[in-house]
């Protein structure tokens, strides 16, 4: 009985391997109903570039690395989060390599700067008639 069962265990667990590195990928679910079909990651998101553009990949990662040192010959390795690198193929950047850090947000705002000079200036007296502004540097503290 064991004979009959062990070829069938084997391929059971052979499938359950995944994508292997560079293959196309795409992932169902999302949180923790993510089904991931790769070995590795399938990295579905923007990577940045050393010439500041970004790319979404769409294919399975390699391992983990800390440089491109780690990676095999044409791949580099892409930061794909605050604390994870992975190999990735270069040929996905047109300069050839990954930067470092990740691609700002699409959403994100940059600063916002008061559009009034004196925006922003506090004072006990708006108007500016009774010459008793705290922010006045001439005032004495008997006027306050």
């Amino acid at each position: 009985m064991l004979r009959i069962l062990l070829p069938f265990l084997l391929l059971l667990g052979l499938s359950g391997c995944g994508l292997s590195s560079g293959q196309p990928c795409e992932v169902s679910g999302d949180g923790f109903t993510r089904n991931d079909p790769c070995e590795d990651t399938c990295v579905e998101w923007a990577v940045l570039c050393d010439d500041g553009t970004s790319v979404v990949p769409d294919i399975c990662s390699g391992s983990s690395c800390t440089d491109d040192n780690s990676c095999i010959a044409g791949w580099g390795c892409a930061q794909i989060n605050a604390t994870d690198s992975v190999c990735l193929p270069e040929t996905l950047c047109t300069s050839g390599s990954f930067g470092v850090g990740q691609p700002a947000a699409a959403n994100a705002q940059a600063p916002l700067q008061p559009t009034d000079p004196g925006a922003g200036t506090v004072s006990d007296d708006p108007a500016g008639d009774d010459g008793n502004e705290v922010d006045d540097p001439d005032a004495s503290p008997e006027e306050y």
